[in-house]
């Protein structure tokens, strides 16, 4: 009898730990995850801050193009910023930014139509932000 007892007490001693065992495993994973997705949260915000600003600089710029220029970090030909890191630096970009956009001309004015976007490393659109500014003939 009291070696009977023995097993069972055995048996249920090592379902608990393969019980325990799973849930380490789970609870691991489940930080492991949402470290992930705050690391990739705060990147998109990042990205969204600087599609902002760029957005609203191409909107108070008397000739948006200006400001997409090789003195401003632009390569001219892709309107594309070098990519920028977690800490806004091009090392190590995590995302690029792009600016896309036409000037429509008309006998009252031009409107300027734009895009900024984010994408990240694996070019994945992350931020689209839609941009519009309207200059009156001889006026700003």
């Amino acid at each position: 009898m009291d070696e009977s007892r023995n097993k069972v007490l055995l048996l249920e001693i090592v379902v608990v730990l393969l019980f325990f065992s799973v849930s380490a495993v789970t609870t691991l994973q489940l930080f492991a995850h949402a470290s992930t997705l705050a690391r990739r949260n705060a990147l998109d915000a990042d990205a969204l801050v600087h599609c902002e600003d760029v957005a609203e600089r191409l909107r108070v710029q008397e000739d948006p193009s200006a400001l997409l220029t090789a003195d401003a970090g632009w390569t001219a030909v892709q309107t594309t910023a070098d990519g920028f890191s977690a800490t806004w630096t091009p090392e190590g970009a995590d995302y690029t930014l792009c600016v896309t956009g036409e000037r429509v001309e008309q006998p009252g004015g031009s409107l300027w139509e734009m895009r900024v976007q984010a994408l990240d490393a694996q070019g994945s659109l992350r931020v689209d932000l839609p941009v519009a500014r309207y200059a009156p003939e001889g006026g700003r």
